[in-house]
């Protein structure tokens, strides 16, 4: 096909960011918010030295790694110590000395029993807390930070209650110390709280209650600015290839020279398989010589191998195959970036561009890079440590992407394959000085969520195999909870499965940035790309199901009553074990939710959906094409129904199931709920 090659200047607005020189001076809780907006600062070595530690309610039995106890999972009464103040009973979550930051709280806790106790910061040896409010007031946005920066994330209603992940990322500096309490009685109680220790003699502002009130404006823009996401092209050049095939085994380049970074990359493909493309294409960066980037392009965007939209700070991706990063990648004196074919079948590409600009190369400047590995068909009896990456090096860790197909069935007893913890060592650390409370807890959800999500650094664009068979997709991505390390940084995470016997294809992306030099080591080798244990993972068969479940498809604002996710933990008629629910409608609502199907089909729909003591009667339309009309969905209790709907057309790309409210059936008392399950297509 034509292939054509272009290069053109985009002028565009950008939200300006407070020069390096501000960093140079004291920190405080101004610079950390400019520092959280900053993409440029994140491609650069600290301006003041820190080590990212972490203070967490793990099982205080784990001590010695492989030993006794290491695997332990009692991990919701980790805490240094319990004391009296001023006559209150205070556990001490978090209590160290020296100059540092706050940069990351998560916690959450049972909702059914929950008592919303006290939690304290005291700063730098104050007997006084700077910061005191109940839990709930901390997290929900009305005592500290709004919005996206102290939120729940991962929301979904069981047993009436809703539960979720909290989660602050209000930054808190701090002169001389810091130490966390929580007074009440709740037990688990879990937590994870990051923070910066700071080299001695660091010049730290410590953070009181009245910087809020000046910082205000500063706060709405730092909001505004991580929701909007701002385009990072502003003056930038385009350099693209358009509609060209790449048969098995082919490649195509692009080429930028000079001092420059690459402020955003685009791709979209198109292949017979497009699950298969997702991971068997593979994009590959080098920069001045050295290739630092090596990876699947659906796990280097952050979808894995099955295209979902979302959107975090450094990657969006939507249902029409449109894949974008907007990582900082700056280079001296010339970068390629090349998309080879692994696999078996042609792959075009429909869009595959770099918006590049000038760079200042200096001291500070870091190369960015991301490298893959796989665990394929890896045991889930509990007890293992799967390395993500060791660093060997100086660096700055910044995120990771774990796709993961979980085997079960869906019948064993509780199928959930994440209960394992971080542990992350340090410059050679022989105990990890981040060690977690459960995968879910590291992306920020909880309590096995099947709820999908999309924050500026948490994502969970695909969550099928949570509770059931089928691909699983978790995204964190760092800026003021980056990890610097000077010589070594190792991330390993257990798979730490309730059932044993299910296997699982485990596989993570890393991306940090570092010189030339700092090597990672995964399970595949060292990153002497590309590597034959690569190949042969890229062009493994990856695992699937056909069916979509609804709870994931995408729902546009404006939509009528409450959009929930609603699990139901030991009902294993329902995919995942949980469905998607509607509630607060009324007859002539019309509610939506959009969904990719990868290759245009006609044939029989099987929808399942779920019927209720409070379920309405409903029309059924797929784009916009009534294919169903007056189903009557109540029931004495919660049981899916499945409809097979023949002569269905799905289109490629995007496509929209719609409900439309008809009435009630005169058994059901206040009727306004409507659940869905799943959806497939059976081709013709």
């Amino acid at each position: 096909m034509r292939k054509s090659i272009a290069r053109i200047a985009i002028p565009l607005l950008i939200t300006l960011i407070a020069p390096a020189t501000v960093y140079a001076q004291q920190v405080t809780f101004e610079t950390l918010l400019d520092e959280m907006v900053d993409r440029d600062e994140l491609a650069r070595t600290p301006v003041h030295a820190y080590t990212l530690r972490q203070a967490s309610s793990y099982d205080r039995a784990s001590k010695t790694p492989g030993g006794p106890g290491w695997y332990a999972n009692q991990d919701g009464g980790g805490y240094i110590r319990t004391e009296t103040n001023q006559g209150r009973t205070e556990r001490v979550l978090m209590d160290v000395e020296g100059p540092g930051a706050v940069v990351r709280f998560w916690s959450t806790y049972l909702t059914w029993a929950f008592t919303d106790g006290t939690l304290r910061f005291y700063f730098d040896g104050s007997d006084t807390p700077a910061i005191e409010a109940p839990f709930t007031e901390i997290f929900n946005g009305t005592h500290l930070a709004k919005g996206i920066l102290a939120t729940t994330t991962g929301g979904f209603l069981e047993n009436n209650h809703i539960l979720g992940g909290r989660n602050l990322y209000l930054p808190l500096p701090y002169a001389n110390g810091c130490k966390i309490t929580y007074e009440g009685t709740d037990n688990p109680f879990y937590f994870a709280i990051n923070y910066r220790e700071y080299a001695p003699g660091t010049p730290v502002k410590t953070f009181a209650m009245d910087a809020l009130k000046r910082n205000a404006d500063k706060l709405a823009g730092v909001e505004e600015e991580l929701v909007e996401n701002t385009s990072v092209t502003e003056n930038a050049v385009l350099s693209s290839v358009k509609g060209r095939t790449l048969a098995p085994g082919e490649s195509s380049k692009l080429t930028i020279t000079g001092g420059r970074a690459i402020r955003g990359l685009t791709l979209r493909i198109d292949a017979d398989n497009y699950r298969q493309a997702l991971r068997s294409t593979v994009i590959a960066i080098a920069f001045d010589g050295e290739e630092t980037v090596w990876a699947p392009v659906g796990d280097f965007f952050g979808t894995g191998y099955r295209l979902s939209e979302y959107e975090s700070r450094y990657h969006k991706v939507t249902l029409d195959g449109t894949m974008r990063c907007r990582w900082v990648m700056p280079f001296e004196r010339a970068a390629t970036v090349t998309v080879h074919n692994h696999g078996d079948q042609p792959v075009t590409l429909e869009q595959f561009d770099a918006h590049h600009t000038l760079w200042d190369w200096d001291e500070r400047s870091l190369y960015f890079h991301a490298s893959w590995t796989q665990y394929p068909e890896a045991p889930t009896a509990r007890g293992r440590d799967t390395n993500y990456v060791s660093l060997r090096g100086k660096g700055k860790y910044v995120g990771d992407s774990l796709a993961i197909f979980n085997a079960t069935t869906g019948q064993e007893g509780q199928p959930w394959w994440g209960e394992g913890d971080e542990k992350i060592y340090t410059d050679g650390e022989t105990f990890p000085s981040q060690f977690g409370t459960g995968t879910e807890d590291y992306y920020g959800y909880a309590w096995v969520g099947s709820p999908t999500f999309s924050q500026p650094f948490l994502s969970q664009p695909i969550s099928q195999g949570n509770r059931g068979r089928g691909l699983t997709v978790n995204g964190r991505w760092r800026m003021l909870d980056a990890m610097p390390f000077n010589s070594s940084l190792k991330l390993d995470m257990e798979i730490w499965s309730w059932v044993g016997g299910v296997s699982v294809d485990y596989a993570p992306t890393v991306f940090w940035y570092g010189p030339h030099g700092t090597r990672a080591v995964t399970a595949l080798g060292e990153n002497a790309q590309p590597r034959p244990n690569d190949l042969a993972g890229v062009q493994r068969a990856v695992r699937d199901v056909e069916h979509l479940e609804v709870e994931g498809m995408v729902v546009r604002p404006g939509h009528p009553g409450e959009r929930l996710v609603h699990t139901v933990p030991n009902d294993r008629r329902l995919s995942n074990r949980s469905y998607w629910l509607m509630r607060g409608l009324k007859k002539g609502d019309e509610a939506s939710a959009e969904f990719r199907f990868d290759k245009q089909a006609t044939g029989t729909l099987e929808l399942v959906c779920v019927r209720s003591p409070k379920s309405v009667v409903v029309d059924i339309l797929i784009n916009g094409r009534v294919v169903q009309a007056d189903v009557d969905l109540y029931a004495g209790g919660i049981e899916p129904l499945k409809l097979e709907i023949a002569g269905v057309t799905l289109n490629e790309g995007v496509n929209r199931l719609t409900v439309r409210v008809k009435g009630a059936n005169a058994q059901a008392k206040d009727a306004d709920e409507f659940g869905v399950d799943t959806l497939r297509l059976h081709a013709d």
